[in-house]
């Protein structure tokens, strides 16, 4: 039968493959006895009661349901392993293990959220794919993907055609064009708040402290022997200045916690999606116009999403509004900036400095004048890449990936909407999930 034939694609899974041609022998015995009527569901109950390898039951689970199909290819596969589920013929452990889909990693993760994945399903590491051929291969297979900068677009969703799940490592998702995700019907899943927000938020106030203090120049002045212009040079403060925060979700929201309380800083907000009184709640004060933020704001710290109404939003005339003596920190993203006036800005002295993590082009190229600037503090896109808060995500994302192919709907689905009319999983002609 076609079921027993996937049977045998299944079991070139190395976590079945040790199990399969013992099971399939007993069944023989078994059947050929005469005894048991359903010998796979008995030798199921058997195993599950004496607690044997997954693996192991989850091969007789699936023959114990082709003794229950009657045809050789059963379109409403899923329907009756839910019925089993129903009624409680085998667990959660088992069905992971039965249900054995391909993951396609495509940027570094944290390791442990990949051994979550390969607990159940196949993962390919496709940044750790040197060849071409072997990466479309990949994509082509994959039933979900897990994706830090990957770009998905049409195009790439076009050689991806049996993928339903794709899992953002992090917050942003300006790389994924989640409308033309939503219209193929691929449920998208991030990974917002939590660790991540904290590493960032600490990573932007460690921006603003090195701004001020000149951290690299006070460092090359002692390894190159100037220890003299610690007589020279005057540094700046964090303590009883203003911040303004432009955007204030999870990530601003700890910024301002942490500036409030520890530095003892007057905080401004401007987001337009914050309320008053929300504002209040966690201390700050809400301005309407960006202008008057930049004008105040003896540190200005950026924390929106990158959107078509971010985009170039701290721009020329923003920047003119800085006072002098002011530095600009982004954390966000590049493009969220008008990199070409903050540099003229920079050059030109118009604002003390500036702490970046992000750029409009990453890497910024080699002959940008932001890596010659004295004036300014840079780090490679890593604000958020601490151990904790990549373990975190890591971890996170793998399960939310897990949930969405199990047929669970994640909590930080971004395209919601989609979910009863999601993309569903074929995997040898039989229906998944």
């Amino acid at each position: 039968m076609l079921f027993q034939e996937n049977m045998w694609r299944w079991a070139l899974d190395p976590l079945i493959a040790s199990h399969f041609l013992h099971c399939q022998q007993k069944r023989q015995q078994l059947v050929g006895s005469g005894r048991p009527t359903r010998p796979c569901m008995t030798l199921y109950a058997h195993a599950a009661r004496r607690r044997e390898p997954v693996e192991k039951r989850a091969v007789w689970l699936f023959y114990a349901e082709n003794e229950r199909c009657s045809c050789a290819f059963n379109a409403s596969m899923l329907s009756l392993v839910n019925s089993s589920r129903r009624h409680g013929f085998f667990g959660k452990r088992d069905r992971e293990a039965a249900l054995v889909m391909k993951i396609v990693v495509t940027d570094p993760v944290h390791e442990d959220g990949i051994a979550r994945l390969r607990r159940v399903h196949n993962v390919t590491l496709l940044f750790e794919e040197p060849r071409a051929d072997s990466r479309d291969a990949a994509l082509a297979s994959a039933d979900a993907l897990v994706i830090r900068g990957f770009t998905i677009s049409g195009e790439v969703l076009d050689r991806c055609p049996r993928v339903g799940v794709i899992g953002k490592h992090g917050s942003g998702t300006d790389n994924v064009d989640l409308a033309e995700a939503s219209r193929r019907g691929v449920v998208v899943a991030s990974t917002p708040g939590g660790a991540n927000a904290t590493a960032v938020a600490e990573g932007a106030v460690g921006l603003m402290l090195a701004a001020l203090r000149r951290v690299l120049d006070c460092h090359r002045a002692v390894t190159e022997g100037r220890f003299g212009v610690r007589d020279e040079w005057r540094l700046a403060d964090l303590w009883g200045h203003t911040l303004g925060l432009v955007g204030c979700g999870n990530i601003g929201t700890i910024v301002a916690r942490i500036c409030r309380r520890g530095f003892d800083m007057r905080v401004l907000v401007y987001d337009p999606t914050l309320s008053a009184e929300r504002a209040e709640e966690i201390g700050a004060e809400k301005v309407e116009r960006l202008h008057d933020l930049m004008k105040e704001a003896d540190v200005v710290s950026i924390h929106v999403p990158l959107t078509d109404s971010t985009r170039g939003l701290v721009d020329a005339a923003a920047l003119a509004s800085m006072k002098s003596t002011a530095i600009l920190v982004n954390t966000s993203r590049g493009p969220v900036v008008d990199e070409d006036a903050l540099i003229a800005a920079l050059a030109e002295g118009r604002i003390r400095g500036a702490g970046l993590d992000v750029f409009r082009r990453e890497p910024p190229d080699a002959d940008s004048p932001l890596l010659r600037l004295p004036n300014v503090t840079l780090s490679p896109h890593n604000a958020g890449l601490t151990e904790d808060s990549t373990r975190e995500m890591g971890v996170r994302i793998a399960e939310y990936v897990l949930q969405a192919l199990a047929g669970q709907k994640p909590p930080t689905l971004l395209n919601p909407q989609i979910w009863e009319a999601r993309r569903q999983f074929v995997r040898d002609g039989v229906l998944q999930g």
